[in-house]
């Protein structure tokens, strides 16, 4: 049984991240600028400001809050500037509103265990169909994720719409009176087509993507969305195809392609020119793929740039799928 104030949080499709840190945390914070008091998600018990835990979960959703302002720099791509000194200034941190399952996907996914966070209410909220299934898939029994699929999901207020994941804004929830900057012209992709000879489209655009100014961000990523319906000329990595799919497009590129298609000569102009102005650059392609900066300074491609990917594309119904398929085949 889920708390009324968890119920009212998922509610909401969008999220600021203030709003997402205390959540992260363990409480509400709606009742908060009327009343002083904090909601504990897990009782619905009022904690009145200036008490210990107050204090102590104040602590930890400011701790949250950095973390998650962090992730969102560097999935938009750092807008900087260099200085006299060749430092750089003016990062610009998000506050607006993101989807709520996407930011819930990060923090419970984090390729880093040290900025995982398990929700504890997680499973329940997957089981009420409040969450989609796809960020933690093992909630559901094997039968109950078939019927539902991975991407589906209801609102607590509207239980009988159901919901694809990533169509954000579907419901008057806590509907921003204006576009947050980082869903603003993202492209809708066809998920692809259900019908056998239609080759299965794996991943599409998130709700996210890199910020307008930083070229080379945006360049990767436009890259890598152009990749989504190519066809590969190795099929389901050489095992047999998924019953009722004649052929699939590229799956979503890894941390090890991405680093590729960064570390291509036109990537490493784009790097050059709008990063790192008036700075020598030399790269190695060996391991983890290092950009090396002429001071010392070390930028770590592979890790980053697979985090980035993940966070701007999401995997389609049809993705998550294959994801699957092919684990089960290595397994």
């Amino acid at each position: 049984m889920l708390s009324e104030s968890l119920t009212k949080v998922l509610d909401l499709g969008a999220w600021k991240l203030g709003l997402a840190a205390w959540i992260f945390t363990g409480y509400s914070p709606l009742k908060l600028r009327k009343t002083g008091h904090l909601i504990r998600l897990v009782d619905d018990e009022e904690i009145p400001h200036g008490t210990v835990e107050f204090r102590g979960a104040e602590e930890m959703q400011n701790e949250l809050l950095m973390l998650l302002q962090s992730m969102m720099i560097e999935t938009v791509g750092f807008e900087t500037s260099v200085s006299d000194d060749e430092g750089f200034v003016d990062i610009w941190l998000p506050t607006n509103h993101f989807d709520r399952n996407w930011l819930i996907n990060q923090v419970v996914n984090a390729s880093d265990p040290n900025e995982r966070r398990d929700l504890w209410w997680l499973d329940n909220a997957i089981e009420h169909y409040f969450v989609p299934a796809y960020i933690r898939p093992n909630a559901l029994s094997p039968t109950l994720l078939e019927r539902r699929g991975y991407t589906s999901f209801v609102y607590p207020q509207e239980p009988n719409k159901l919901i694809e994941s990533g169509m954000i804004f579907t419901t008057s929830a806590d509907k921003p009176r204006s576009p947050s900057r980082f869903e603003q012209d993202v492209p809708k992709v066809d998920a692809g087509n259900n019908s056998e000879d239609q080759p299965k489209i794996l991943y599409k655009p998130s709700v996210v993507k890199p910020y307008k100014n930083n070229g080379f961000f945006l360049w990767l990523y436009e890259k890598i969305q152009s990749l989504a319906d190519d066809i590969p000329v190795e099929q389901f990595e050489g095992h047999d195809p998924i019953e009722g799919w004649d052929k699939h497009c590229m799956p979503r590129p890894s941390g090890a392609i991405a680093r590729d298609i960064a570390l291509s000569e036109e990537g490493k102009n784009r790097f050059y020119t709008e990063l790192v102005s008036n700075r020598d650059l030399r790269y190695s392609t060996a391991g983890e793929g290092l950009v090396v900066l002429p001071d010392g300074g070390k930028v770590i491609l592979r890790k980053s740039l697979g985090d980035s990917v993940a966070r701007w594309f999401d995997l389609t119904e049809e993705g998550h799928k294959y994801q699957a398929y092919i684990k089960s085949k290595k397994s």
